[in-house]
């Protein structure tokens, strides 16, 4: 009884809640009838929708379909490739900055990393001045369009989707351009930023002060490196030994190869040398031709030794004996011959302390002899360090030694010094100049100096300091003297006209000696210009300055670099003041013309002639000016 209870209880229950639906649903339907609303009734697939309001999600989907920016227009083919490379430089340079982050405390990777940045400067800077004709094809066409449709207004669907393509053509281009120069600034800000990483490490290793040679813990470290160092050494040397043993035949085939073209240009070298001071007007040789005679002497010295040289270290490389280590050494050793050949063949045949008839530089007896004698010295002892050094990186031996042998080497180049500051420097006989005297005394001075200096540092513990003061004068003084050789060389040219060269008596002049003297002068002064673009390269190596960097300052020349934001290339300038020469020379020759033909007193009144021609000068001088100016860049628009 109670179980059928409950069943009717939850019957009613339903039917209840049941009827309840159905009185609310007809409520509904009767409160949409008194306000006039229609009953939404199902809609069919085929039925349309357009008078009932858009759903929120179809709002939503229109403004963001009004609002979505256009689609990228494809560009042209040649152009997307110069846009790609301009946008890609700037992720090149980026590389570059991370790397130079991770060798900021490495002098000579942050010196590799040069090229490469000037590469992507030279590549931006072509980048953007191979898209900039573009940009301005595009400018015109979009002006060509006219003046864009204000709000309100409307333009033909054509015109509209023409200038859309254009303008984002025209961004597309333009944001290259910008990105390219960006790059360049970036470029240039990292390449100042590596200079200054590169001179704090310079100044770090100049002024760090190392144990000296009083030092006892020094030697006894020292001691020990070196016992280590022999048993590698000596193993190096059995190594390279047995790999000679498998190719002996190969390996006396080259030295005999060396020694048989070394003494045979040893004695070709000899007999030209004597025919060439055998010739006619031997006896007394003019200026010129002592020079000449010296710049073909030194070379014929040293080229046997050179030669020498090559043949084996090409042959041991051929025939691959030179590896690791051994190649290492193989390099300083060819490198140190040159030195050593060189600058003992050039002392000797400028100086000829045993002919003085012959001597370019007379410094006088026995001047010559001991001057010759102590750059020998000099030259011997930075031949035997730049291959030491390069022996001691090779076994990787500890600082101990590397600051015992400069500490020696320093200290040889200021005995050397010392001796220098000695000699007693003669007046020439023939000198009328009271002025080289004085000079000679003064870097006498100079060199007594330097030599108290170095031995001070090494003294002290600053031995890099005083392997660099020592090393740069020997190179400098090098480079100083090649250059005066060349120079005297061309002044021989120059005075080869009137002092060297003679005619017999029954001989027919082939050429006037003024004429001969205009091209002599002609050809020094050309001479000199190459002189000196070749002396500035030599100037900076001898001071320390890298090739890299070298490279560095070529490619701001040729490329440009800002002055208190003003660009200034000057290849530019060298051109434009080329330009202006070429403009005045011509308006030179006109006026020459004029004169002769025109403006002649017999066709005008002399007078007018001459205010026509002044004019003439001024107004092409004028052209030449703005000329000159226009292609160097300025702006004269405005003037």
């Amino acid at each position: 009884m109670p179980t059928v209870l409950r069943r009717v209880v939850i019957t009613g229950c339903a039917a209840g809640l049941l009827a309840a639906q159905l009185l609310l649903g007809a409520g509904a339907a009767l409160a949409q009838e008194a306000v006039g609303v229609p009953a939404q009734e199902p809609q069919t697939a085929g039925e349309k929708t357009s008078d009932a309001p858009p759903k929120p999600d179809t709002q939503d989907k229109a403004s963001e379909e009004a609002e979505k920016p256009p689609e990228p227009v494809a560009l042209p083919k040649n152009l997307a490739v110069e846009v790609e490379l301009a946008r890609g430089l700037s992720s090149r340079l980026e590389s570059v900055e991370k790397a130079v982050l991770r060798v900021q405390d490495r002098d000579n990777e942050l010196n590799e990393r040069l090229p490469t940045i000037d590469k992507i400067i030279a590549d931006a800077i072509k980048a953007a001045d191979e898209l900039r004709p573009d940009r301005a094809d595009l400018k015109s066409q979009i002006d060509r369009l006219g003046e864009a449709p204000k709000d309100g207004e409307s333009e033909a669907e054509n015109i509209a989707s023409e200038r859309s393509r254009l303008n984002a053509l025209y961004a597309e281009v333009d944001g290259a351009i910008k990105s390219a120069e960006l790059t360049v600034v970036r470029g240039r800000q990292l390449l100042a930023r590596i200079q200054a990483l590169r001179l704090q490490i310079f100044r770090r290793g100049l002024l760090t002060q190392s144990p000296t040679l009083l030092t006892p813990s020094l030697w006894q470290d020292a001691s020990k490196a070196l016992k280590l160092a022999g048993g590698e050494l000596a193993a190096i040397s059995d190594d390279w030994t047995s790999r000679v043993r498998k190719k002996f035949g190969l390996f006396c085939l080259i030295l005999g190869a060396a020694l048989f073209v070394g003494v045979l240009l040893h004695v070709g070298a000899h007999q030209a040398r004597r025919r060439m001071r055998h010739l006619p007007m031997a006896e007394h040789p003019s200026y010129s031709r002592r020079a000449l005679i010296a710049g073909l002497d030194a070379p014929l010295r040293m080229l046997p030794k050179i030669a020498a040289a090559g043949i084996i270290y090409v042959g041991l490389q051929w025939a691959d004996l030179l590896y690791l280590q051994v190649g290492g050494l193989a390099d300083a050793a060819l490198k140190a011959i040159v030195i050593a050949s060189a600058g003992t063949a050039f002392t000797t045949s400028y100086l000829q302390p045993a002919r003085p008839d012959w001597r370019v530089i007379d410094l006088g007896e026995p001047t010559a002899w001991q001057v010759r004698r102590l750059v020998r010295y000099g030259i011997y002892v930075f031949a035997a360090d730049v291959f030491a050094r390069t022996l001691i990186n090779v076994l990787a031996l500890p600082l101990s030694v590397n600051i015992i042998w400069v500490s020696f080497v320093c200290l040889g180049f200021a005995y050397l010094f010392l001796r220098g500051s000695g000699i007693r420097l003669v007046q020439l006989e023939n000198s009328d100049r009271p002025a080289i005297y004085v000079g000679g005394h003064l870097f006498r001075i100079f060199l007594f100096v330097t030599a108290v200096a170095i031995v001070a540092l090494v003294l002290t513990g600053y031995v890099a300091f005083a392997h660099y003061i020592a090393t740069r004068l020997v190179i400098v003084g090098t480079a100083i003297f090649l250059l005066v050789i060349f120079y005297l060389a061309n002044r021989a040219i120059a005075t080869a006209p009137e002092l060297g060269l003679h005619q017999h008596a029954d001989s027919e002049p082939t050429m006037p000696i003024e004429f001969r003297l205009r091209i002599a002068r002609g050809l020094s002064v050309l001479l000199d210009f190459i002189l000196f673009v070749i002396a500035i390269p030599v100037l900076l190596v001898a001071l320390g300055v890298g090739p890299n960097e070298i490279i560095t300052l070529v490619n701001r020349a040729l490329y440009g670099f800002e002055v208190a934001g003003i660009e200034v290339s000057l290849v530019k300038i060298g051109f434009a003041l080329c330009l202006f020469a070429i403009i005045v020379l011509l308006t030179r020759l006109l006026q020459q013309w004029l004169g002769g033909t025109v403006l002649h007193p017999r066709r005008i009144e002399q007078g007018l002639g001459n205010s026509i021609r002044t004019g003439i000068g001024y107004l092409g001088f004028a052209v030449a000016m703005l000329a000159g100016l226009s292609y160097a860049g300025l702006d004269i628009t405005n003037l």
